[in-house]
């Protein structure tokens, strides 16, 4: 036992000392050692390894999240048993309803309360709808929001306009999916 707690500890340092003598011990043994690999491999077959189900891959996730040397934080815990889920998920089971989510009217303004809204629900893309909210015509990347002066009051519209396009803001298209598409096909499209 003692052996193995120090050599646990200091594994690296103790084989590094070790490699001559293992190099010698494996050239003087590998008659007898080489022979028996063999017949171990034609009886037994090739060792295929550790195969874990999902479930087990979970597992193993919560027991690095709660070890106490912190090797995952809980939330790098979370995204991997998320995205071990991704298989069996699809778009609905994720999505927000469209009524539920922040979008701005094309007939409105870039103007200092539009851009307030915009901040505090802290979205990367607001999609823009004309008329009606079901019409979603493109995505408002707010990240380039940061070129725009509140005063000014920029229609929305105008960013549409590529010869008139305000301050060079860009509108992303937006992209429809059949609420039963799974995650990772959606992923694989991005």
């Amino acid at each position: 036992i003692i052996p193995q707690a120090v050599c646990s500890r200091h594994a690296l340092e103790i084989g590094a000392m070790f490699v001559g003598l293992v190099k010698i011990l494996r050239f003087i043994l590998y008659p007898v050692a080489k022979p028996i690999a063999i017949c171990l491999d034609v009886f037994l077959g090739q060792e295929m390894g550790q195969i874990y189900t999902r479930e087990e891959l979970k597992g193993l996730v919560d027991v690095h999240n709660r070890n106490k040397y912190g090797v995952l934080t809980s939330d790098e815990a979370s995204i991997l048993k998320g995205t071990l889920d991704l298989e069996y998920k699809n778009v609905a089971q994720i999505m927000t309803k469209a009524e539920n989510v922040f979008m701005l009217d094309v007939d409105g303004n870039l103007g200092r309360d539009t851009l307030k809204s915009i901040l505090h629900y802290g979205h990367s893309r607001v999609p823009l709808y004309h008329g009606k909210r079901s019409n979603v015509v493109g995505l408002l990347l707010t990240k380039q929001l940061i070129l725009i002066d509140p005063d000014d009051e920029i229609p929305i519209r105008a960013i549409f306009n590529k010869k008139k396009r305000a301050n060079k803001i860009k509108v992303a298209p937006s992209v429809c999916v059949s609420a039963d598409c799974k995650i990772h096909e959606l992923l694989n499209e991005f």
